[in-house]
């Protein structure tokens, strides 16, 4: 059986098909300003984000990777949200790869603003690779933490730039990494405040 490991270029393929694919579903409904039926169904999320993820494995950020991130988020209060993500992250420095899917909680703050702050903490599940773990070749699954803030800032209607920082741990492999995170995010509630 061959080797289906992705490559940068395949990685990047799949995050530009994403945001291109998210662009062209929910443009409809921004440039509209109102959810129409084709996405009417999605409209119980209050966002959704697709991200490029810059993850850094130690204090020398010249050994950094790159991954992607697509997140929904429900809103419970004017505040509180719930969050499910999921990731692919992978470096050349030390040779690791993780994938994970997470959930929890999301705090928003300034939510009819420019720019809306964010605070998130996030439990779920990853597939690490890393050569500090035995077989070297192998992926080990753990559990995973995620915590982090960020900014999410108004481009045009229901459209939002991200920008935050995040940590990730993976209890069992003990696997520490450090997150950029820069995207895109489509809020369903923007429309409901004018």
């Amino acid at each position: 059986m061959r080797n289906l490991r992705p490559t940068r270029g395949s990685l990047m393929k799949i995050l530009y098909r994403c945001v291109f694919a998210l662009v062209s579903v929910l443009s409809v409904a921004c440039l509209a300003q109102q959810p129409t039926p084709v996405i009417a169904g999605l409209a119980s999320a209050s966002d959704l984000s697709a991200n490029f993820v810059l993850p850094v494995k130690d204090l020398g950020l010249s050994h950094y990777g790159m991954g992607g991130e697509l997140s929904a988020s429900h809103l419970l209060t004017s505040h509180v949200a719930v969050q499910v993500e999921g990731d692919y992250l992978r470096t050349d420095y030390l040779v690791f790869r993780d994938r994970g899917v997470r959930a929890g909680g999301i705090l928003r703050f300034r939510r009819n603003a420019g720019i809306q702050p964010y605070a998130r903490a996030l439990v779920g599940y990853s597939w690490v690779q890393d050569t500090s773990l035995p077989p070297a070749n192998s992926y080990h699954g753990s559990p995973s933490l995620l915590g982090g803030a960020g900014l999410d800032f108004r481009l045009a209607g229901c459209w939002y730039g991200r920008a935050g920082v995040d940590v990730q741990y993976d209890w069992i492999t003990k696997a520490k990494v450090g997150r950029g995170v820069v995207g895109i995010s489509y809020h369903f509630d923007s429309f409901r405040g004018r």
